[in-house]
């Protein structure tokens, strides 16, 4: 396997018991048990991360704690205690392990490390949420989907962390490529049935008011068998390596957000993998966000891969 090689996995202890109880939330959980059921089987170093954020300059600080130049390191003492129970789990295993606790924003310090230390695969929780937290969901997760330089892996809440069925979403663009090797090379170590789909549009029957003739249906078949044409061409590039793929090509003229949801229902989808072409920064927030919307409502987990020439906003150095 020739990527992900060098996993970090994100531990957020905010939706958990306090620093120092050794209880993890069900979101870190899950986190955990796939970050470390993917390293097992792909025989790559681990680390387990998370940042402490606290406000020194909090009015009510001052109340909480005699001190609070003490804070700082006691609470990365706790954190430190945390990690290293899941750092010995991983061990157990016969997992390569470590910890690490950093001071700042959680996303942030993540992909400083990652810059680093090259990671080349994050591993993050997400709860499921529901109605207007799902419309508002900005936290971990889609901030790294949209700055982090390595691929991003958002893992949805699962009992198994095992994948079957791995979905790969194509525009039929370069970035789809790079998804699909992502999507091939995990399917190698599990054994994982791999689809890639396109969700087709004619942008053209908008000009022609949907009125189906000859020549519509030329349009449409010319437009399918180009799609085909180029998923084939994307699996061929794989090489005899690569995983067995199923082509197909789906109607997205509602949409391909759509589309592509009730693709993941009907095939019980564990894993979609999507290229990103977010840029960070300004430019994120409007560019790619098809990947961010579906890792917003799919039901399955989502491995978001950067493509090539991706630009990441944050730089190394000491936090704001």
């Amino acid at each position: 396997m020739t990527q992900f090689q060098n996993l970090l996995v994100g531990v957020d202890f905010e939706h958990g018991g306090p620093l120092g109880s050794g209880h993890l939330s069900p979101v870190v959980d899950d986190t955990v048990r796939t970050a470390t059921w993917l390293a097992e089987i792909a025989k790559a170093p681990l680390t387990f991360f998370t940042a402490v954020d606290f406000p020194l300059d909090s009015r009510d600080m001052d109340l909480a704690v005699d001190d609070p130049r003490h804070l700082p390191r006691a609470l990365v003492e706790s954190a430190q205690d945390a990690l290293a129970q899941l750092v010995r789990g991983a061990q157990a295993k016969g997992i390569s392990a470590q910890a690490e606790v950093d001071l700042g924003k959680g996303w942030i310090e993540i992909i400083r490390h990652v810059l680093a230390h090259r990671h080349d695969l994050v591993i993050v929780g997400t709860r499921n949420l529901h109605g207007i937290e799902r419309l508002l969901l900005g936290g971990t997760s889609r901030r790294l989907m949209r700055n982090c330089p390595s691929a991003v892996w958002v893992v949805r809440p699962n009992p198994a962390p095992s994948v079957s069925n791995i979905l790969v979403a194509s525009d039929l663009h370069a970035e789809s490529e790079k998804a699909l090797r992502a999507a091939s090379a995990l399917a190698s170590l599990t054994g994982a049935k791999v689809h890639l789909v396109h969700a087709i549009d004619y942008p053209l029957d908008r000009l022609w008011f949907r009125h189906i003739d000859a020549r519509t249906e030329n349009y449409h078949h010319r437009l399918l068998s180009a799609a085909h044409r180029t998923l084939e061409q994307q699996v061929a590039k794989l090489g005899a390596a690569g995983a067995t793929v199923e082509v197909e090509v789906v109607d997205g003229t509602r949409g391909a957000d759509l589309a592509i949801l009730r693709y993941i229902e009907a095939q019980q989808i564990d894993l979609l993998v999507m290229g990103t072409v977010g840029r960070g920064g300004l430019a994120g927030v409007f560019i790619g966000n098809t990947a961010e919307r579906l890792a917003q409502q799919a039901p399955c987990s989502i491995l978001a891969v950067k493509a090539d020439d991706f630009q990441c906003p944050v730089a190394l150095g000491p936090s704001a």
